[in-house]
């Protein structure tokens, strides 16, 4: 015998409170300290205000202010971004983007720190793959979680992180040729590429 559920009246979805800043006020608090920050990826007519609310804003920093704008977003009262999600890159053909994912804990925003760098010139063609070919400074001095993050950047992209206390492989042997995350990695062991 089937047992008839009872039939509960449908209650409405409260959404949630939204909480901390609107990524317009973000905006002009790391305007203020940095004033060459800009917005990444907004489209044609879009601007800061017309973001959702529930996007992290995604800075886009030049990598001689990125520590101290990173200092100065952690130490300030109103955006206290006190956790370090994550730090990752993004191989593009002619440069990297490093990204630094903030958030504060109290108060519940995020934001994104994106830093281009261009890659080496310096390198010869034949060396262009198993070299290092962008730096930038280490903020492991402002995030102890910083150290495990960036080594694992600079294992996969080849990104050196100047500043860093142990600055090595994490996850490949030390001598590992190349760097698997990009987009010039071969290995003739591991990869064969179509001819």
């Amino acid at each position: 015998v089937r047992v008839q559920k009872e039939a509960f009246p449908e209650a409405a979805w409260n959404h949630g409170k939204l909480i901390g800043l609107p990524q317009a006020k973000l905006f002009d608090i790391a305007k203020e300290k940095c004033p060459s920050v800009s917005v990444y990826g907004l489209k044609e007519g879009e601007t800061v205000e017309t973001l959702a609310p529930d996007v992290p804003l995604d800075l886009q920093v030049p990598a001689e202010n990125y520590a101290a704008l990173v200092e100065a977003l952690k130490s300030d009262g109103d955006t206290d971004l006190d956790f370090l999600i994550d730090v990752t890159a993004v191989d593009w053909v002619d440069h990297f983007d490093v990204i630094a994912q903030l958030m504060s804990t109290e108060k519940g925003h995020k934001v994104f720190l994106r830093v281009s760098l261009p890659k080496s010139a310096d390198v010869p063609e034949e060396k262009r793959a198993t070299s290092v070919l962008a730096s930038l400074p280490s903020i492991t001095g402002i995030y102890p979680a910083a150290e495990w993050k960036e080594r694992e950047v600079y294992d996969m992209f080849g990104i050196n992180f100047t500043g860093h206390p142990d600055m090595r492989r994490i996850f490949l042997g030390k001598d590992f040729p190349g760097f698997p995350l990009r987009k010039d990695f071969t290995h003739p062991h591991i990869i064969r590429k179509a001819v």
